[in-house]
């Protein structure tokens, strides 16, 4: 159970530093 959670966690993370790159990105241009 731990171990699903912390994937969980790691890929939400993942996907929330993605997020705000892409956000940044399309600030920039």
């Amino acid at each position: 159970m731990l171990d699903r959670f912390e994937r969980d966690l790691l890929f939400l993370l993942i996907g929330l530093v993605v997020g705000s790159l892409m956000t940044i990105g399309w600030t920039w241009r």
